[in-house]
C-alpha cells in the first residue's frame, strides 16, 4: 500500500460561539507487521483559525511542531493499539502557549473569579496534553460519516 494523507481538524468551541479549529496534514504509510500494521507518518501542513483576540495563541500552534502520533501500532482488526494523543507538544511549547493565553485573559474585563478559573481550567490543560485522543477504532471502517463530540464543562467561564 503506498503513501497516502491523514488530515485530522479539532474544533474547539468557546463560550461566546465562536470556534478555534486547527487541521493537521499527515503523509502516512501502513506497513504489515507481525500484529498487524504500523503506521508512520510525517507532517507536512497545518492550518489555524482562530478569533482575531486569540491571534498569538493561533500562531503558536501554527508554528508548533507536531510529529502527529507516529508510529501507530493496528492490530488486525484494525484497532489502535498505541495512545495516539494527538497532542504531542513539547513542555516548553505547552508552558509558551499557557503564558500567552494568561496575558489574554488578565488583559479582559471579565470579573477577577472568571480570570482565575479560566487561568486554572489552563494550567490542567498544559499539564495534560492529551485533551484530544484519536479514537481506537479510527482505521475500522464505518458506514458514512462519523464525527466525536464531547463537551466540557464550563467551570463557570462565561464570556470574556
Amino acid at each position: 500500500m503506498g503513501p497516502m494523507v491523514l488530515s485530522r481538524t479539532v474544533i474547539r468551541e468557546l463560550a461566546d460561539g465562536k470556534q478555534i479549529l486547527v487541521k493537521r496534514s499527515f503523509r502516512v504509510q501502513f506497513m504489515a507487521s507481525a500484529d498487524g500494521f504500523v503506521l508512520t507518518g510525517t507532517p507536512f501542513a497545518v492550518s489555524v483559525d482562530v478569533p482575531p483576540v486569540l491571534a498569538q495563541l493561533g500562531e503558536l500552534e501554527r508554528r508548533r511542531s507536531d510529529s502527529g502520533p507516529f508510529p501507530i501500532s493496528i492490530d488486525s482488526q484494525g484497532l489502535i493499539q498505541t495512545p495516539a494523543s494527538g497532542a504531542t507538544a513539547d513542555a516548553n511549547t505547552r508552558q509558551d502557549a499557557k503564558h500567552t493565553a494568561t496575558g489574554l485573559i488578565q488583559g479582559t474585563v471579565a470579573p477577577t473569579e472568571t480570570k482565575r478559573d479560566a487561568v486554572e481550567l489552563l494550567g490542567s490543560m498544559a499539564a495534560d496534553p492529551r485533551s484530544s485522543p484519536w479514537p481506537t477504532d479510527l482505521f475500522v471502517a464505518h458506514d458514512g460519516e462519523r464525527r466525536l463530540q464531547r463537551s466540557a464543562a464550563q467551570r463557570g467561564l462565561g464570556r470574556w
